[in-house]
């Protein structure tokens, strides 16, 4: 369903950045004042700054920049349903990050030219939303929706719990501790890794048994409480683990010596990859033909069950 124009048409009495913070006190009250909910009105916002100048005298005028807007409190019970974020940060007038609470985004946009921060949102509802460029904090009881594939769902610090993911995530960037949360639908080359700390990140509780993770990057993840589909597989990678996988693919009667390479290509123990995790179509993916990859997940599987890693 189509977003309603003329809530994002009621907008332009604002145009510039600059306006619309002023009518709304920096997103602390509305002039179209509360949805038939009791939500702060704020359907259709478009939070874009001012068009960098290439040719402005100042270097620092010449590229884009994100635009931080200066909250005075967390804030709560709003709805952002069909709004534009292009390189806005939040921030409180104390420097701390902004808390978010019971606010609906539903067919909104996150843009920006740089990765950057955005805020810790809790019971949020990000159905049919489009990422690029944004990270989350800290993400509680939220729902991610009807996940497109253009976009780039980038969690990379702070806690997610009890939130649910849905769709087909392409690209996505998984760099935190997940706890107690639903993944449904279809990871394509997602990244799942860890930039600062020697422990791996332990994914908690997670029901990920309706969802596939294609020719996904694992390295420092502990996946031991992932509860995954019949066509994928997560495993420890061991010594016993590999030389199961590798007995088993040079016994294959018509494919041992393909097999064998990819074992040894995918499935060696790292001391930065705990876990790995294998999906029936992963081979297909890489444009091996499908009874190899299928064959390679038989081998994957059986080597499992053999050595219970």
């Amino acid at each position: 369903m189509a977003f309603p124009r003329k809530l994002k048409q009621r907008w332009e009495v604002y145009p510039t950045l600059k306006d619309v913070l002023k009518a709304t006190d920096n997103l602390s009250v509305s002039p179209f004042g509360k949805t038939e909910e009791g939500l702060t009105d704020f359907r259709g916002i478009q939070l874009v700054p001012p068009k960098h100048n290439p040719n402005a005298r100042k270097l620092e005028d010449r590229f884009p920049k994100v635009e931080k807007i200066i909250c005075k409190e967390d804030f709560k019970n709003a709805d952002f349903s069909g709004s534009l974020w292009f390189d806005i940060k939040l921030e409180r007038a104390d420097g701390e990050n902004v808390t978010l609470e019971n606010v609906r985004f539903a067919g909104s946009k996150f843009d920006g030219y740089y990765s950057h921060w955005f805020a810790t949102v809790i019971g949020g509802n990000f159905d049919n939303c489009v990422f690029k460029g944004f990270s989350f904090f800290d993400l509680k009881d939220c729902q991610f929706t009807n996940i497109k594939k253009s976009s780039r769902l980038d969690l990379n610090t702070g806690l997610v719990e009890n939130c649910l993911f849905e769709g087909y995530i392409y690209k996505g960037m998984f760099y935190t501790t997940l706890k107690n949360c639903k993944i449904v639908g279809t990871l394509y080359d997602c990244r799942f890794a860890v930039t600062s700390s020697e422990e791996p990140i332990k994914y908690e509780n997670v029901d990920a048994t309706e969802a596939n993770f294609v020719i996904c990057s694992v390295w420092h993840h502990d996946f031991s409480e992932l509860k995954t589909s019949p066509n994928t597989c997560v495993v420890k990678l061991t010594d016993a683990f590999f030389e199961a996988a590798l007995s088993l693919a040079k016994a294959h009667p018509t494919m041992a010596e393909a097999l064998e390479k990819e074992v040894k290509m995918w499935l060696k123990p790292h001391s930065t990859k705990p876990y790995d995790i294998v999906d029936i179509d992963n081979l297909t993916a890489l444009k091996a033909p499908e009874e190899l990859s299928k064959a390679y997940y038989e081998v994957v599987v059986k080597a499992k069950e053999i050595t219970k890693a």
